[in-house]
């Protein structure tokens, strides 16, 4: 019988095979001769590196030599220095890609050796999950872990990575992010569950732009936004009419005025010397005194009457109408004009 922890070596040997049989397969170009020099230096630079045990200095140049021109023996010492740097997932990857290809290679020697190093490792590799429930997958959802976008097909799926930290962060339109931190430990498995991203409130609307020169209308009049004519109108068109009519009151108080000041002035005619318009008698003086008073009155009344009118008409014509007035500016050579127009 199978021990639990074979069970789970072998569990999760198989997980991380499937994940790597499932990417698809890079086809690499022979090197240059100048790419397989740089490669053949590199790798002799890396192994003397490693022999010093300077294991952080000789992984990149690993990976250099392994990117300029592949090969199985490059990959082996990369997985031994990625063993030694703690990245255990990456080495038992390489180590499991040098077993199938010393495999279909029949090179026993390589294939065993590779096997030995990739079942040492098998144990030591964890795992993330990040667990995406039904109701969790709104509209537009992307998962992105270490910045890389994470397929739909491996969500809920034990993923083997190197230990150490990974930032998971699930995002949406109008959804408000999450991100959570996972720190791996060797041989430790984590998941990270998402929650259902919280909408976010609808933004504002923008303020409208103002009309620019090359908006402007071909008569040149910049227009307001139209007003609804209902009952803003009709009390403007009502003050409109109750202006025009203290004018209108004003101008008939001013002609009252105005005749009774003729009348003083043709009454004190009795009193006075008609050759000379002097008057010495107070009857007289009365009379004409009455006359300029009354004067004075009506000028004041029908200098009244006129603006109230004025206003009248002006507020009459700016109340918003179906079929209301025009106010705007015109943009044209000189000044700017403001034009007022409207229906009665």
């Amino acid at each position: 019988m199978m021990r639990p922890s074979s069970h789970r070596s072998t569990r999760r040997a198989l997980c991380a095979l499937l994940t790597w049989i499932a990417l698809p397969s890079i086809a690499h170009a022979e090197p240059t001769p100048a790419e397989a020099a740089t490669a053949h230096a590199l790798f002799f630079e890396a192994r003397q590196l490693m022999q010093e045990e300077r294991w952080p200095e000789a992984c990149p140049k690993l990976e250099e030599s392994e990117r300029l021109d592949p090969g199985k023996g490059t990959e082996f010492n990369l997985a031994d220095c990625y063993e030694h740097t703690g990245r255990v997932t990456s080495a038992w990857i390489l180590f499991t890609r040098v077993v199938a290809e010393s495999h279909e290679s029949n090179l026993v020697v390589h294939e065993t050796l590779a096997r030995q190093r990739a079942d040492a490792l098998a144990l030591r590799v964890p795992h993330l999950v990040v667990d995406v429930p039904v109701e969790a997958r709104v509209e537009g959802l992307e998962i992105l872990r270490d910045g890389e976008s994470v397929r739909m097909a491996t969500w809920s799926t034990p993923v083997p990575l190197d230990p150490g930290e990974h930032i998971v962060i699930a995002r949406a339109p109008h959804r408000r992010p999450f991100q959570v931190s996972a720190v791996l430990s060797e041989g430790g498995d984590i998941t990270v569950h998402i929650p259902t991203l919280e909408e976010l409130p609808p933004e504002p609307p923008s303020p409208p732009a103002p009309p620019q020169a090359g908006d402007l209308p071909k008569d040149g009049v910049v227009r307001p936004p139209s007003v609804a004519s209902g009952a803003a109108g009709t009390k403007q068109r009502t003050v409109g009419i109750v202006l025009g009519a203290a004018g209108l009151t004003s101008f008939v108080v001013g002609g009252i005025f105005g005749g009774l000041s003729i009348a003083a002035r043709d009454d004190s005619k009795k009193w006075c010397d008609p050759s000379t318009d002097i008057c010495t008698s107070d009857r007289g003086v009365q009379a004409r005194s009455d006359a300029l008073t009354r004067g004075n009155v009506a000028t004041g009344f029908v200098i009244a009457g006129g603006a109230l009118l004025s206003a009248g008409v002006v507020v009459w014509l700016l109340a918003p109408s179906p079929a209301g007035p025009q106010v705007g500016v015109q943009a044209q050579a000189g000044l700017p004009r403001v034009i007022v127009g409207g229906t009665f």
